[in-house]
């Protein structure tokens, strides 16, 4: 491989340094919320009731007493979750493992679920369900279920990669073979071989947070996910189909991740999470504990492993064969296949041969574990590497150089490679001081080769205009921190001009994986405190709120939810008929459809507070209009609407002097504007964007809304209003904030926290009367 010298001896603003972590302050400081940090209002604790057996049939699962213990709101069964996989025997196997169905198939595969009120009540229910076991023989070694005779995990599996298609089910469920040349040639002229068998045991990734969610599923439909994952639009996808939704309707939100290494890219409790929660018509929390982690989520397979290698005199590898079973757990997968495509892609080799086999065990569903199946067919072939190079008598670097793949070999599993850098790598490894140093009493020095491939594509993107002046960008979503590093670093070396530049990485990693929070200011110490930990004190007060909100919506309500922290507060939601454009003329026939929305609020139950969700409807209607209408339906009921409710706010903060960002229509400004100048607000400035009148929701842009925070910075204001509840608000909050240095009362947050107050539930908090939110 031959380096551009242009590259060498050059200086770099970015690489070689360290910038600061831009999660660093959060994870540090406890802010950083992490799956098992998210809580909903009302929310159930969920609980998984696991096989105590390897094998066994499923004959009988009785839930009655279960269902009838007090405090008990779901009990699941496979039963309630129907196969709607169509055929697709890869979402068959994810349901299966999610929850057992004819089989338990492993120590602590699901078999039934409950969602009760505490988590006491949920673990006494779990007892009281009754499940009738038939004992099978079981089979957890991989050689052991490469056997003819082993036990049989699935009677619907039939190798596949072998000629002719075999007519009995077998363990064994893919074969994959890779290479070229002649093998047994080769090995025939070799003068030194080597031969070993090789194990290697299963190996959980050990993250630290355990797998946790928090699901809410609602009674139109939509449904919410928080969870800890590294990768929460396949999530969103294998969720949707296992229960038979539109995956547009079902929002995950990933949260922190406490560790994941591959163990986090597969759903394990999370379907059976929203089924609870869809069966409670409440959201439901659902962690697992150590114990479960470990017997019921995905390790990396137990492999077996057979080597051979053969080399000549002068330490060319003339033939190179290897058998590889990994274990795969009780389904299906591909884990052997890819251990024998990387085994030998380091070296170039005439004759090559690896054969895989995927052998199906009573053990967990295998899960990827970094460069899934890499580590162990390394292990096995550069342990055998070792021994070849010390027969030979050649150094074992030495060895690998002379053998390293280089630009046009073909690779052992197929393509030819370009420019590769595996014998430079090795060059500069054997000119390193650490292998020269003198060896101590004890010491050893060993090195080995791995590959990994370069998988797909560009899935992350910044995209600059090319004036650098402004900016237009996509949700990213990474694996692990290291995105938020490269988008940090992107913005602050790279375009240096541009104007945004010191609040873009904050807006799109930071704030859209925080959320918001609720803060209460401890007048005593000076300080904002979370809300949450205030009110560990004490238990909350119940209330009951109506949310009302456009059909169309598919922010607001979570929103407003998410602004919603206390236990105890139920929060019930109906929808208003809209159209699509947002227009003076369709807000104010909002007005005909408000009773029926109001009636459809839990009428059998009482209502606290009703909270319109509609920053314009609410300024078109009007909020005395809306007052009327809501008492002769619900006689008696409180009423908020997110204008009345940011005064309230303002008023709380103390200011007067407020800015304006408004990404609706003129007419609505002008009535938003008319509406605190009424109640003694000074309007010290004014952004806003998108004036035509019939503005669709779906163009308004988070970067239209940070333009305008920008032009209000340079005002004379003491705080800002942002009527935005048509975009996820809290996502912005901190940048909108950061860029203008003035605290920022959103229509979703004001909203929230208003239907709070007059439900009470802030009476017994220290301080409520200046609760505000950040």
């Amino acid at each position: 491989m031959n380096f551009d010298p242009s590259h060498s001896k050059r200086s770099f603003s970015s690489v070689g340094t360290r910038p600061i972590r831009p999660d660093g302050v959060d994870k540090v400081t406890g802010r950083a919320r992490y799956g098992a940090d998210f809580n909903m209002p009302g929310q159930l604790v969920g609980r998984i009731l696991r096989s105590p057996h390897a094998h066994a049939i499923i004959r009988k699962i009785d839930t009655l007493k279960a269902a009838q213990l007090p405090g008990v709101k779901a009990v699941l069964t496979a039963a309630d979750l129907p196969d709607l996989t169509d055929g697709d025997a890869a979402m068959y196997d994810i349901l299966d493992n999610c929850m057992a169905r004819k089989k338990a198939l492993y120590d602590g595969h699901a078999v039934a679920a409950v969602a009760a009120i505490d988590a006491r009540t949920a673990k006494q229910a779990l007892k009281l369900i009754e499940v009738e076991y038939e004992l099978l023989p079981h089979v957890t070694d991989v050689d052991q279920a490469f056997a003819p005779d082993a036990p049989l995990i699935n009677d619907t599996i039939f190798t596949t990669g072998v000629d002719p298609k075999p007519d009995r089910p077998s363990n064994v469920s893919m074969r994959s073979q890779f290479g070229h040349g002649d093998v047994d040639a080769g090995m025939a002229r070799a003068d030194f071989v080597v031969e070993r068998t090789f194990k290697t045991e299963q190996t959980h990734q050990g993250y630290i947070e355990p797998h946790a969610c928090v699901a809410s599923v609602s009674s139109d439909g939509t449904a919410d996910l928080w969870v800890c994952t590294q990768g929460h639009f396949v999530y969103r996808q294998h969720c949707a189909q296992l229960l038979g939704m539109d995956a547009s309707k079902l929002r995950v939100t990933s949260s922190e991740i406490g560790g994941g290494f591959g163990g986090k890219t597969h759903v394990w409790a999370e379907p059976v999470a929203l089924a609870l929660s869809r069966k409670a018509g409440r959201p439901v929390k659902l962690v697992m504990t150590r114990d479960e982690v470990f017997r019921a989520s995905g390790p990396t397979s137990a492999t077996s492993i057979d080597v051979k290698i053969g080399a000549l005199k002068d330490g060319t590898i003339i033939a190179a064969d290897a058998t590889l079973r990994y274990s795969c757990g009780p389904y299906a997968g591909a884990w052997a296949e890819v251990g024998a495509m990387t085994a030998f892609a380091c070296y170039k080799l005439e004759n090559v041969r690896t054969v895989g086999y995927e052998v199906l065990v009573n053990r967990p569903k295998t899960a990827a574990y970094r460069a899934p199946s890499a580590p162990m067919a390394a292990f096995a072939v550069e342990s055998a590497i070792d021994e070849l190079a010390k027969k030979v008598g050649m150094n074992p670097i030495d060895f690998r150089i002379r053998n390293a793949a280089q630009e046009g070999t073909k690779a052992s599993y197929g393509p030819v490679y370009g420019p590769i850098g595996i014998g430079p790598t090795l060059e500069a490894v054997k000119n390193h001081p650490h292998m020269k140093a003198p060896l101590g009493r004890n010491q050893g020095r060993g090195m080995a080769c791995g590959f990994w491939f370069n998988f797909g594509g560009l899935r992350e993107t910044l995209r600059i205009r090319q004036d650098e002046k402004a900016f237009q960008q996509r949700r990213i979503h990474g694996r692990g921190q290291y995105m938020k590093i490269i988008v940090q670093s992107m913005v602050k070396y790279r375009f240096r001009r541009l104007a945004l530049r010191a609040i873009l990485y904050r807006v799109e990693i930071v704030t859209a994986l925080r959320g918001a929070r609720m803060m209460e200011l401890d007048e005593e110490n000076g300080g904002w405190v979370p809300l949450d930990c205030v009110l560990d004190g004490g238990p909350a007060a119940r209330a009951a709120i109506g949310l009302i909100v456009l059909a169309n919506d598919t922010v607001i309500e979570p929103e407003v939810r998410r602004f919603l922290p206390l236990p105890g507060v139920e929060v019930y939601s109906s929808r208003i008929p809209m159209a699509r454009e947002v227009s003076p003329e369709c807000l104010a026939a909002m007005a005909g459809e408000l009773p029926r929305a109001v009636e459809l609020l839990m009428p059998e139950h009482r209502l606290d507070v009703v909270a319109f969700g509609c920053t314009s409807g609410s300024m078109i209607i009007g909020p005395e209009r809306i007052a009327g209408i809501v008492e002769k339906v619900r006689p008696g009921v409180k009423v908020c609407n997110p204008v009345s409710a940011s005064l309230a706010a303002f008023v709380t903060l103390g200011v007067r002097r407020i800015g304006l960002i408004t990404p609706y229509s003129t007419e609505v400004n002008k009535r938003v504007e008319s509406f605190f100048v009424r109640e003694g607000l000074d309007i010290a400035a004014r952004a806003s964007f998108h004036q035509d009148s019939d503005v669709s929701i779906a163009r308004i842009r988070e970067e239209d809304i940070l333009r305008a925070a920008i032009d209000i910075g340079r005002r004379d204001v003491e705080a800002v209003f942002l009527s935005c509840t048509a975009l996820r608000c809290s996502g912005i909050i901190d940048a909108v904030e950061a860029t203008i240095g003035k605290p920022v009362v959103t229509s979703n947050q004001a909203l929230a926290w208003d239907a709070l107050r007059k439900a009470g539930e802030t009476q017994s908090v220290p301080g409520a009367g200046r609760l505000w939110m950040h």
